[in-house]
């Protein structure tokens, strides 16, 4: 017995030993896993997407230089939303993550994001005013705070400078409204060549809901729970819609007609009025006059708004590491460095005020655009961004904008009574959200 006591000694003594020095080694190197994809949000090109990615992992590094960082490569887009939900299936959700505006509510109505307020709350470097107001309540679901964004997408509308200046017809201001944007369509719309066909339009590419929202009207409240589909301000906007299309003689005009130089205005994101108006884009694409861009047009209950998608980040509400996921969030979501780098290396814009307002952006996004375009007008980008409203966040919001959006679409291509047909929709997304 003394004998196999003694063979046994030195083990029992130097497990305890490598036990500590495993747990001093997990103590002082824990890991964080980031969710990412590659490529651009926006459906543009996007040639150098991880370089932010591995800048924002060395800022955070600086602080927290014992945690190691993980994140899975050449995840494209497209296949991002499957690979977070196979993840959340084996309860495996990395750390920290990018979530599609798409899966937001999924994950939300699931409480599978962490609400951020009292992390937000208690830290004095961050706070919500820091940020763009549309773009911080687009990671707000049912009034909790669960993702904060690292990019946002403001919608424009884009100028065909060139046929405005054609036609002796001035640039709109920023403050323009539907009576303003009517009347350039109706004289912009020409027979130029007299063969009975019109050539030149006024817009291509308007939505209906655009329209609404510059029209001072919400289609929902708040928590999703009423719809607020007859509201006179909503008839008013389709009426407009209506209109509009009676101008384009009801044809249906696309992103290309606007290309080959017909169109006069085109509601367009911000990221692809950077891709456009850069070279070599615009070289390939043909692109032989120049663009502007101003606000959306305001309709007489509201304001020029324009809504503004985000690309959000939020924390797994089980992962091991709050405090120090939550650094690694602020490292992508709120380092000035960081959100500043957005313009070198994606198409979108920062959520952070202080950073869209910073002298540097006006020059970053000139240097690769064409000579003749270059009338890059910050401060009217700022405005656009700080009037912006995101899409509304609530689980059964998809659902319901696709009916909205089928109905609506029949009620403007066949000029179909508003009023009426507004109100049977209402009963239909208002029953939807009461069951």
């Amino acid at each position: 017995m003394k004998k196999i006591f003694t063979t046994l000694l030195p083990l029992i003594l130097i497990i305890p030993i490598i036990l500590m020095a495993i747990f001093v080694t997990n103590k002082r190197e824990p890991t964080l896993e980031v969710g990412i994809f590659a490529g651009s949000n926006w459906n543009v090109a996007s040639e150098d997407s991880y370089r932010n990615i591995d800048d924002a992992i060395k800022e955070f590094k600086k602080i927290h230089p014992n945690v190691n960082v993980h994140y899975y490569s050449g995840i494209r887009r497209d296949d991002y939303s499957a690979w977070l939900s196979e993840k959340a299936l084996k309860g495996d959700l990395p750390d920290v993550f990018f979530i599609l505006n798409e899966d937001f509510n999924k994950y939300a109505e699931l409480g599978l994001l962490l609400n951020l307020e009292k992390l937000i709350e208690k830290d004095p470097n961050i706070s919500k005013d820091d940020y763009f107001e549309s773009a911080y309540t687009s990671g707000t679901y049912l009034n909790k705070q669960l993702a904060l964004p690292y990019e946002v997408n403001p919608n424009l509308m884009a100028i065909n400078r060139t046929l405005l200046e054609n036609n002796n017809i001035e640039l709109p201001s920023s403050s323009w409204s539907w009576n303003d944007f009517i009347q350039v369509c109706r004289e912009i719309t020409q027979d130029v060549n007299n063969d009975n066909k019109i050539d030149t339009f006024g817009v291509s590419d308007l939505n209906w809901l655009d329209v609404t929202y510059t029209n001072g009207v919400t289609l929902f409240n708040d928590i999703g729970s009423t719809s607020n589909f007859n509201d006179p301000r909503v008839i008013e906007s389709i009426q407009f819609m209506q209109r509009i299309n009676s101008i384009n003689d009801n044809q249906q005009l696309t992103q290309l007609d606007f290309d080959k130089g017909k169109v006069a205005f085109m509601p367009i994101s911000f990221a692809k009025y950077r891709t456009y108006t850069a070279y070599p884009y615009k070289i390939n694409k043909y692109l032989d006059y120049q663009w502007d861009f101003t606000t959306m047009p305001s309709g007489p209950s509201g304001d020029n708004i324009s809504e503004m998608q985000s690309l959000l980040m939020a924390i797994n509400v089980n992962s091991k590491n709050k405090a120090l996921a939550f650094d690694l969030l602020k490292a992508f979501t709120h380092n000035f460095k960081i959100q500043e780098q957005i313009y070198k290396f994606s198409q979108g814009a920062s959520a952070l005020k202080k950073v869209a307002n910073s002298d540097n952006i006006a020059e970053i996004l000139l240097e690769n655009m064409e000579e003749n375009d270059m009338k890059y007008n910050n401060s009217l980008l700022y405005t656009i961004m700080d009037k912006s409203i995101s899409p509304q966040k609530f689980k059964e919001y998809n659902e319901c904008m696709a009916i909205a959006q089928q109905q609506i679409d029949d009620v403007i291509s066949n000029e179909m009574d508003t009023s009426i047909a507004l109100k049977k929709l209402q009963r239909i997304i208002q029953s939807k959200l009461d069951n």
